[in-house]
């Protein structure tokens, strides 16, 4: 019997030379991705779901080893080499990018971002203290960052187990909809 606790993404791990919906039956039902298909036809908004998934899914190996490269950067690439459409409009889907942000993301998942942005915020503040005026305040976040660092670790292995637990055969993992099965 699942854990009531346990959390999973709505999104299924996404596979080249596979269409999105297919992959991802439920999500033609909501909005705003149906919205996409009736405007994009189901061809094209599967290519815009994928290029989305590589950006913004922590599932994504291309967002996971892109970690030191800005969104717009990402957005490039994928735009020119992944669509083939240098001009391409990622404003015009905005709103279609933060519900997938949101509905691709476990609990864990979404906290561990949280931590992430956390850190980097706080490390970036100790960067611009001087030690000869603020030597007390560096120590003190210092010390503190440390622990924070170790909650981050804490949710991370969380994540790891989550996934783990949740990995299904051929190495995917489960949709809201299979969870539910269990």
């Amino acid at each position: 019997m699942e854990d009531k606790n346990t959390r999973y993404s709505f999104v299924e791990e996404v596979r080249e030379g596979l269409n999105f919906w297919d992959i991802n039956q439920e999500l033609q039902y909501w909005s705003p991705y149906n919205e996409l298909i009736k405007e994009e036809g189901k061809r094209r908004s599967s290519r815009i779901m994928q290029a989305i998934y590589k950006i913004y899914d922590p599932k994504s190996s291309y967002q996971n080893s892109s970690k030191d490269r800005t969104e717009k950067q990402m957005q490039k690439d994928i735009a020119e080499n992944y669509l083939n459409e240098k001009d391409f409009e990622w404003s015009k889907y905005k709103k279609l990018i933060q519900a997938y942000k949101k509905d691709s993301k476990t609990f864990l998942e979404k906290e561990l971002e949280y931590w992430e942005i956390e850190l980097l915020e706080r490390r970036e503040y100790q960067r611009t203290l001087p030690w000869d005026t603020s030597a007390k305040e560096k120590d003190s976040l210092l010390v503190t960052q440390d622990k924070l660092f170790e909650s981050y670790l804490k949710i991370k292995k969380q994540l790891e187990e989550e996934r783990e637990n949740s990995t299904t055969h051929g190495n995917t993992h489960r949709s809201l909809l299979e969870a539910r099965k269990s």
